[in-house]
């Protein structure tokens, strides 16, 4: 069995079901551990890890995260404990195939012509929405036709915050908020957009950076981002400081240079092509087996049969 995420009851009630069975369980944590994360909510956290999910950890036949990073950042917190290290992965050719830009400018904004930037994600606390929208203030004083598009279900209810700081900025005609968006239109804003932003304040992979670079989107990260390392070594994609000056500077040199737009689109387009399930998907099956073949770590009446020493 394959556990998802941390903290919440439908992890607690696997773990039963896996440790009453004898079921061998692979918990992934999906960025959980990450140490801006667990401040947020920190003695709930704290609470159900010392009452459940410690034990869960320790008694996984192995605990996946998606880069080098993220088991750095785990095995700090929790040593000793088995890691499996498998990228997220995608269909990139369904990305590839990413078209309708300009109906998309004509059904969702009204026809612009000039650049668009494009978030497209959740909008959510640890997004970094705020210093992208004082970034955007900066940028739109060079490139005064760009548009900044925002993607994506609003899990928090930090929408008007953010219309507000748009407002306050004096950027909120050249904002707009779109709300989630699905299938084709999802595809088709891939298409119309000039640039792909995300300035997050911690990112355990980052499926939606792969997807835009599969898109042939050029793609301006925070090293948060835990794919930036690998994203700049490949010169794939702009890496820049989580501010809003630095980040309009990024924004400013890609939206000018067409040149750069184009190779950052090719080279983008072949990294994303590394998560392809064709390559990802073998490596998730192998854990699987790695994973079945060590067992569980209980007996058929739920005992503990061997225990990892772990520090909390």
């Amino acid at each position: 069995m394959r556990i998802h995420s941390l903290f919440l009851f439908p992890q607690y009630a696997a773990w039963r079901y896996c440790r009453r069975t004898s079921t061998p369980y692979i918990v992934s944590i999906h960025g959980a551990l990450d140490p801006y994360l667990r401040e947020r909510g920190r003695f709930r956290k704290q609470l159900t890890a010392w009452a459940w999910q410690n034990e869960m950890l320790r008694c996984a036949s192995g605990v996946h995260v998606a880069t080098e990073a993220e088991g750095v950042t785990v095995s700090e917190i929790l040593p000793d404990l088995p890691l499996v290290t498998v990228p997220n992965g995608l269909d990139t050719r369904h990305f590839e195939g990413a078209h309708g830009g300009r109906e998309f400018r004509r059904r969702f904004l009204a026809g612009h012509e000039g650049p668009v930037v494009l978030y497209l994600g959740r909008i959510n606390f640890k997004k970094g929405l705020d210093t992208l929208l004082e970034s955007f203030a900066v940028a739109v004083r060079e490139v005064t036709d760009a548009r900044l598009l925002i993607v994506g279900p609003d899990d928090e209810g930090l929408q008007p915050a953010l219309e507000m700081q748009a407002r306050r900025l004096g950027v909120s005609d050249g904002v707009t908020f779109i709300g989630p968006l699905h299938g084709p239109d999802r595809l088709s804003a891939l298409a119309a957009a000039a640039a792909w932003v995300l300035p997050s304040h911690t990112e355990n992979f980052g499926s939606a950076v792969i997807e835009a670079m599969a898109a042939g989107v050029p793609v301006i990260v925070s090293p948060e981002v835990n794919l930036a390392a690998d994203i700049e070594t490949a010169e794939a994609g702009l890496v820049a400081p989580r501010t809003p000056t630095a980040f309009a500077n990024e924004t400013v040199r890609l939206l000018r240079d067409s040149g750069l737009q184009s190779q950052l689109a090719y080279r983008g387009r072949r990294f994303a092509r590394r998560y392809d399930w064709s390559t990802v998907g073998p490596q998730l099956a192998d854990a699987y087996r790695e994973a079945v073949a060590r067992g569980s770590h209980y007996s058929s009446d739920g005992r503990r049969l061997r225990r990892r020493n772990m520090s909390a």
